[in-house]
Parts: C-alpha cells; structure tokens; sequence
C-alpha cells in the first residue's frame, strides 16, 4: 500500500476495542519494501541470486505534537510488542512497533504534555 500526502494515519492495538489514535505524521515519512535476497558464486563463477519468498514492509513516522496519553499508549504496545492496526486511508495494515529505542521520548521544546520522535512500524505476515 502506497503512502501519499493526502493520506490519513491510525493506529489502534488488533485486540482492543478502543478509538484508534490519530497520527499526524510530518514531511519525511517513507515506506519501504524488504525481501530477502541471496547470492551464490558457482565455482566455474557464475552469480546466481535467489529471492526467498518472505516480504515485508516498513513505515517510518517522524511525528511532532503527540500528546502524553497517546505517547504513553504507544509506548506500552512497543514495551509488550503488542501487535497494532496502521489504518493508511482506506486500508488497514497489521504492524509491529520496531523501534530500537522509545519511539516518543523528546518533549517539545515550549510545550510540556507534548511529544515528539519517529514510529517506525513493520508488517507482520
């Protein structure tokens, strides 16, 4: 699914009957298809590659302006590797939070109950 500039963002958990949160990502977001790849060198030294069968996407979210509820609501899911629901538009993708670190952990500057940081999410298949 195709990420556009007009497209809107939730996230809800796939267990929860809860409202979903409303994100608003800023510029710079970007999506990202990942198979896995092998290559081989035969020994008369022919490259042979093989593409698994396994694919997966990947979203990057830089967001500014999260607020602490919702900041604190994500950053449950991503400490209990819960699985979420990325609504893009009209679909829905279910997702993994994959941050190294904690995803909303920056105040911004001025603004105390406000976060920001990047969501990175991956499809789980």
């Amino acid at each position: 699914m195709s990420i556009n500039t007009r497209t809107s963002f939730s996230l809800k958990t796939t267990v929860s009957s809860e409202a979903a949160i409303q994100l608003r990502p800023d510029w710079g977001y970007s999506e990202r298809n990942n198979t896995i790849k092998r290559f081989e060198r035969t020994q008369g030294g022919q490259l042979n590659a093989y593409s698994l069968v396994s694919s997966w996407q990947t979203y990057s979210l830089p967001i500014t302006f999260i607020s602490s509820e919702y900041s604190s609501d994500i950053t449950s899911w991503w400490k209990t590797d819960t699985l979420v629901n990325l609504n893009v538009g009209d679909g829905e993708i279910e997702c993994r939070i994959s941050n190294n670190r904690e995803p909303f952990s920056r105040n911004v500057q001025g603004r105390f109950f406000d976060f920001s940081g990047v969501l990175n999410l991956t499809t789980v298949e």
